[in-house]
């Protein structure tokens, strides 16, 4: 199965493209997103984690290279299926070769333990896509 064909002839993709040629909807940028869902580690309160997150974790990400937004979806509601997780945060890089960099310059300045997310994000997955966002 070739998915690149398959995602071509999706009938989604091609319902918005037609859309599109019709003046009814507009492309927005395509870009490389990181998309990470997630616990809190047990015994850590959702205060000390919130703490941690913005005043350790937020600025050490914004000294990343590439890196263009962070967008942070807390989960409110299960609409389906049985997964759990406290947050799905997104990583918004402009391109393929921006997340590489980006990933190649965090392995070269790691962070210490106690600033990291170790001990404190308990993580589910972790997947990098590649992103086309259609503005209605």
């Amino acid at each position: 199965m070739n998915w690149s064909e398959d995602f071509d002839q999706c009938p989604i993709r091609i319902f918005a493209e037609a859309e599109e040629r019709a003046g009814r909807i507009q492309r927005g940028d395509e870009m490389v997103k990181a998309i990470l869902g997630y616990d809190i580690m047990p015994g850590m309160t959702v205060a000390a984690y919130e703490q941690w997150l913005r005043e350790i974790h937020i600025p050490d990400l914004c000294r990343v290279p590439g890196l263009r937004k962070i967008v942070f979806n807390t989960v409110r509601d299960i609409v389906q299926g049985e997964t759990t997780f406290y947050r799905i945060a997104e990583l918004h890089y402009d391109d393929m070769p921006s997340f590489e960099k980006a990933m190649k310059w965090r392995k070269q300045n790691p962070v210490s333990d106690e600033r990291s997310p170790k001990g404190k994000t308990d993580f589910k997955f972790y997947v990098v896509c590649e992103t086309e966002e259609i503005n209605v």
